[in-house]
Protein backbone atom coordinates (compact mmCIF):
# COMPACT_ATOMS: atom_id res chain seq x y z
CA UNK A 1 0.00 0.00 0.00
CA UNK A 2 2.93 2.09 0.28
CA UNK A 3 4.42 1.78 -3.08
CA UNK A 4 4.56 4.93 -5.17
CA UNK A 5 2.19 5.85 -8.32
CA UNK A 6 2.98 5.20 -11.72
CA UNK A 7 4.90 8.26 -13.41
CA UNK A 8 4.09 11.00 -10.48
CA UNK A 9 4.22 14.71 -11.66
CA UNK A 10 5.25 15.59 -7.93
CA UNK A 11 5.66 12.97 -5.56
CA UNK A 12 5.71 13.31 -1.43
CA UNK A 13 7.83 10.46 0.76
CA UNK A 14 7.59 10.08 4.37
CA UNK A 15 7.71 7.85 7.24
CA UNK A 16 5.02 7.50 9.38
CA UNK A 17 4.53 4.99 12.80
CA UNK A 18 7.89 2.97 11.22
CA UNK A 19 6.02 2.90 7.12
CA UNK A 20 7.41 4.53 4.46
CA UNK A 21 4.50 6.35 2.08
CA UNK A 22 4.44 7.66 -1.26
CA UNK A 23 1.61 9.89 -2.37
CA UNK A 24 1.19 12.74 -5.08
CA UNK A 25 1.00 16.14 -4.39
CA UNK A 26 -2.39 17.17 -5.69
CA UNK A 27 -2.99 20.80 -4.85
CA UNK A 28 -1.90 23.27 -2.49
CA UNK A 29 -3.40 26.78 -1.30
CA UNK A 30 -1.63 29.23 0.92
CA UNK A 31 -2.19 27.02 4.27
CA UNK A 32 -1.93 23.83 3.39
CA UNK A 33 -1.45 20.94 0.29
CA UNK A 34 -2.73 17.82 -0.02
CA UNK A 35 -1.51 14.54 -1.29
CA UNK A 36 -3.25 11.42 -2.54
CA UNK A 37 -2.28 8.60 -1.48
CA UNK A 38 -2.88 4.43 -2.30
CA UNK A 39 -6.14 3.14 -0.42
CA UNK A 40 -5.78 2.77 3.59
CA UNK A 41 -2.10 3.82 3.30
CA UNK A 42 -3.58 7.81 5.44
CA UNK A 43 -5.30 5.67 7.75
CA UNK A 44 -1.88 5.58 9.88
CA UNK A 45 -1.03 8.93 9.47
CA UNK A 46 -1.23 10.77 13.01
CA UNK A 47 -3.07 13.70 13.08
CA UNK A 48 -1.29 16.72 14.91
CA UNK A 49 2.20 15.40 14.38
CA UNK A 50 4.83 16.45 12.17
CA UNK A 51 6.44 14.58 9.52
CA UNK A 52 9.50 15.67 7.45
CA UNK A 53 8.79 15.01 3.56
CA UNK A 54 11.09 14.70 0.56
CA UNK A 55 9.42 16.09 -2.37
CA UNK A 56 10.63 15.54 -5.89
CA UNK A 57 9.24 15.52 -9.67
CA UNK A 58 7.16 18.22 -10.58
CA UNK A 59 8.87 21.32 -11.85
CA UNK A 60 11.31 21.19 -9.65
CA UNK A 61 15.16 20.48 -10.63
CA UNK A 62 16.10 18.97 -7.01
CA UNK A 63 14.25 17.33 -4.13
CA UNK A 64 12.81 19.62 -1.71
CA UNK A 65 12.50 18.51 2.18
CA UNK A 66 9.28 19.94 3.65
CA UNK A 67 8.56 19.81 7.41
CA UNK A 68 5.07 20.04 7.80
CA UNK A 69 2.05 18.92 10.10
CA UNK A 70 -1.26 16.40 9.06
CA UNK A 71 -4.08 17.91 9.75
CA UNK A 72 -6.94 15.88 7.81
CA UNK A 73 -7.55 12.43 6.38
CA UNK A 74 -9.88 11.18 4.19
CA UNK A 75 -10.54 7.49 2.70
CA UNK A 76 -12.63 7.14 -0.56
CA UNK A 77 -12.78 3.96 -3.04
CA UNK A 78 -10.31 5.00 -5.18
CA UNK A 79 -7.73 6.79 -3.07
CA UNK A 80 -6.91 8.34 0.41
CA UNK A 81 -5.86 12.33 0.80
CA UNK A 82 -4.11 13.52 3.50
CA UNK A 83 -3.76 17.66 4.22
CA UNK A 84 -0.20 19.12 5.71
CA UNK A 85 0.07 22.27 7.02
CA UNK A 86 3.74 24.27 6.14
CA UNK A 87 5.61 27.22 6.15
CA UNK A 88 4.73 29.74 3.94
CA UNK A 89 7.78 29.84 2.02
CA UNK A 90 7.34 26.11 1.27
CA UNK A 91 3.80 26.30 0.47
CA UNK A 92 5.41 28.80 -2.41
CA UNK A 93 7.56 26.50 -3.66
CA UNK A 94 5.20 23.32 -3.66
CA UNK A 95 2.46 25.54 -5.32
CA UNK A 96 5.56 26.72 -7.90
CA UNK A 97 6.53 22.59 -8.57
CA UNK A 98 2.67 22.62 -9.58
CA UNK A 99 2.38 25.15 -11.57
CA UNK A 100 1.42 24.57 -15.54
CA UNK A 101 4.00 22.90 -18.22
CA UNK A 102 3.87 26.64 -19.33
CA UNK A 103 5.15 27.86 -16.10
CA UNK A 104 8.30 24.94 -15.98
CA UNK A 105 9.75 25.22 -19.44
CA UNK A 106 13.10 27.05 -19.21
CA UNK A 107 14.24 29.12 -22.35
CA UNK A 108 17.87 29.85 -23.24
CA UNK A 109 18.71 33.11 -23.56
CA UNK A 110 19.56 33.81 -27.00
CA UNK A 111 21.41 36.33 -28.59
CA UNK A 112 24.81 37.56 -29.08
CA UNK A 113 25.15 39.99 -26.05
CA UNK A 114 25.50 38.36 -23.08
CA UNK A 115 23.48 38.95 -20.79
CA UNK A 116 24.25 38.84 -16.87
CA UNK A 117 22.79 39.54 -13.33
CA UNK A 118 24.21 40.90 -10.10
CA UNK A 119 23.41 37.78 -6.98
CA UNK A 120 23.62 39.52 -3.98
CA UNK A 121 22.34 37.51 -0.79
CA UNK A 122 19.51 38.54 1.46
CA UNK A 123 21.79 39.22 4.59
CA UNK A 124 24.33 40.83 2.46
CA UNK A 125 27.52 39.04 3.14
CA UNK A 126 27.81 37.89 -0.38
CA UNK A 127 27.67 39.29 -3.92
CA UNK A 128 28.79 38.12 -7.66
CA UNK A 129 28.14 38.79 -10.95
CA UNK A 130 26.56 35.87 -13.35
CA UNK A 131 26.17 35.09 -16.88
CA UNK A 132 22.00 34.43 -17.55
CA UNK A 133 21.88 31.17 -19.43
CA UNK A 134 18.12 30.66 -19.31
CA UNK A 135 14.98 31.75 -17.85
CA UNK A 136 11.56 31.29 -17.30
CA UNK A 137 8.48 32.93 -15.39
CA UNK A 138 9.10 30.93 -12.19
CA UNK A 139 13.19 30.73 -12.38
CA UNK A 140 16.38 31.36 -13.99
CA UNK A 141 19.68 29.51 -14.79
CA UNK A 142 22.66 31.86 -14.46
CA UNK A 143 26.46 29.92 -14.43
CA UNK A 144 29.68 31.78 -12.31
CA UNK A 145 33.17 31.13 -12.11
CA UNK A 146 34.73 27.95 -9.84
CA UNK A 147 36.69 30.55 -7.60
CA UNK A 148 33.27 32.50 -6.48
CA UNK A 149 31.64 29.03 -5.87
CA UNK A 150 34.11 28.20 -4.01
CA UNK A 151 33.29 31.86 -1.55
CA UNK A 152 29.83 30.68 -1.60
CA UNK A 153 30.01 26.86 -0.88
CA UNK A 154 32.10 28.17 2.52
CA UNK A 155 29.26 30.38 3.11
CA UNK A 156 26.75 27.56 3.11
CA UNK A 157 28.63 25.62 5.49
CA UNK A 158 28.14 27.89 8.13
CA UNK A 159 24.09 27.96 7.47
CA UNK A 160 21.65 26.06 9.93
CA UNK A 161 21.25 22.77 7.86
CA UNK A 162 17.75 22.86 6.02
CA UNK A 163 17.84 26.73 5.42
CA UNK A 164 16.89 27.79 2.20
CA UNK A 165 19.75 29.96 0.99
CA UNK A 166 17.97 33.51 -1.07
CA UNK A 167 19.60 35.96 -3.06
CA UNK A 168 18.40 39.69 -4.50
CA UNK A 169 19.09 39.24 -8.16
CA UNK A 170 19.47 42.83 -10.51
CA UNK A 171 19.02 42.10 -13.83
CA UNK A 172 18.12 43.38 -17.48
CA UNK A 173 15.71 41.43 -19.65
CA UNK A 174 16.03 42.41 -23.97
CA UNK A 175 13.25 45.09 -24.61
CA UNK A 176 13.61 46.47 -21.04
CA UNK A 177 15.87 48.93 -20.25
CA UNK A 178 14.72 49.37 -16.81
CA UNK A 179 16.87 46.89 -13.99
CA UNK A 180 14.39 43.99 -12.62
CA UNK A 181 14.38 43.20 -9.34
CA UNK A 182 13.37 39.44 -8.06
CA UNK A 183 14.56 37.52 -4.54
CA UNK A 184 15.38 33.91 -5.67
CA UNK A 185 16.33 30.75 -3.89
CA UNK A 186 19.11 28.78 -4.76
CA UNK A 187 18.01 25.34 -5.31
CA UNK A 188 20.98 23.30 -7.20
CA UNK A 189 24.29 24.12 -8.06
CA UNK A 190 26.00 21.92 -10.90
CA UNK A 191 29.46 22.14 -12.01
CA UNK A 192 29.08 22.65 -16.03
CA UNK A 193 33.27 22.93 -16.61
CA UNK A 194 35.05 25.46 -16.88
CA UNK A 195 31.91 27.20 -14.73
CA UNK A 196 29.17 26.35 -12.23
CA UNK A 197 25.57 26.76 -13.07
CA UNK A 198 22.89 27.75 -10.59
CA UNK A 199 19.67 26.94 -10.75
CA UNK A 200 17.16 29.85 -9.06
CA UNK A 201 13.71 29.55 -8.49
CA UNK A 202 11.88 33.02 -8.04
CA UNK A 203 10.13 33.60 -4.61
CA UNK A 204 7.17 35.44 -5.07
CA UNK A 205 6.47 35.96 -1.63
CA UNK A 206 9.78 37.14 -0.96
CA UNK A 207 9.75 39.79 -3.94
CA UNK A 208 6.26 40.99 -3.22
CA UNK A 209 7.95 42.09 -0.22
CA UNK A 210 10.88 43.44 -1.13
CA UNK A 211 10.34 45.12 -4.42
CA UNK A 212 6.28 45.59 -4.24
CA UNK A 213 6.08 48.01 -7.26
CA UNK A 214 8.26 45.77 -9.72
CA UNK A 215 6.35 42.45 -9.08
CA UNK A 216 3.68 42.77 -12.31
CA UNK A 217 6.70 43.92 -14.91
CA UNK A 218 9.14 41.70 -13.30
CA UNK A 219 6.31 38.83 -13.96
CA UNK A 220 5.11 40.33 -17.63
CA UNK A 221 8.82 41.05 -19.32
CA UNK A 222 9.75 37.03 -18.29
CA UNK A 223 6.74 35.76 -19.40
CA UNK A 224 6.72 37.72 -22.59
CA UNK A 225 10.18 36.75 -22.80
CA UNK A 226 9.73 33.08 -22.41
CA UNK A 227 6.85 32.92 -25.14
CA UNK A 228 8.81 34.36 -27.24
CA UNK A 229 11.55 31.96 -26.88
CA UNK A 230 8.72 29.51 -27.83
CA UNK A 231 7.27 31.51 -31.21
CA UNK A 232 10.79 31.19 -32.27
CA UNK A 233 12.05 26.98 -31.73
Amino acid sequence: MSEPFDKPELVATFVTVGRRVSGIVVSATEHAFELRLPVGAGRVVPLGRESKLMLVGGSMEDSLDVVATSVFWRESAEHDSVRFSASDSDLGEIRAALRSERAAIRVPVRGRRALRAQLESTAGDFSIEAGIVDVSASGMGVIVGVKDDMRLAALLSHQTEGAVWRVKLTFHMPGNDAPMNVVAALRYRSFKQPFVKYGLRFDDESTRAAFPDQVQTVEQHLIGYEQAGRDAA
